[in-house]
């Protein structure tokens, strides 16, 4: 997962001889440390398969999740707010972090717009954060298509700023924090 804002795109030749490039180092490092001992064209195959899978996964989330922020260009985002104050956001749900399988705190960077995130979002937030098994869900819950709205995401709907569609959103927020809530 990205946790930095996207750079401009390279040409795809350039970018994937900076993947093998980095791929080399990286092998290398796990050769020199005894991580991977097994040199066959079977293990060569598994690394090739495990390594495309993972990108494909890579692909798939930032196609629906976007980029993300780090701590600290979400504060950059907002105004220049301190570390402090972004973790205040996130005790009080109204700013969303995820974290990483390895640790990293990650913003997604729908959240933000203009340099802040948005009343209905925050509302959002405050539904469902509190109900919500972990932070994913209601990652997960705000990019997912919602028949409600054409197959528009809760993210498409605050953009739209249709006070009768927010409502509407509101109260479908509401039920699933419900059903979150009673496990």
């Amino acid at each position: 997962m990205s946790t930095v804002t996207p750079q401009p795109a390279q040409p795809a030749h350039l970018w994937r001889d900076q993947v093998l490039a980095g791929f080399r180092r990286e092998l290398d490092t796990m050769i020199e440390a005894h991580e991977i001992t097994e040199f066959t064209e079977e293990s060569a195959s598994e690394a090739v398969s495990a390594s495309s899978e993972r990108l494909r996964e890579i692909a798939r989330n930032r196609d629906r999740f976007g980029t993300f922020y780090t701590s600290q260009r979400i504060g950059q985002e907002l105004g220049g707010i301190s570390r402090q104050a972004v973790s205040e956001r996130v005790r009080n749900s109204t700013l969303l972090r995820v974290t990483t399988s390895d640790g990293v705190s990650a913003f997604p960077s729908f959240q933000v717009r203009s340099g802040k995130v948005p009343g209905p979002m925050k509302k959002l937030f405050q539904i469902l954060m509190p109900a919500a098994p972990d932070e994913w869900g209601v990652l997960y819950w705000m990019t997912s298509p919602l028949d409600e709205f054409g197959g528009r995401t809760a993210v498409e709907v605050v953009g739209d700023d249709d006070w009768k569609e927010l409502k509407l959103l509101r109260g479908i927020a509401q039920d699933d924090a419900a059903g979150w809530a009673a496990g």
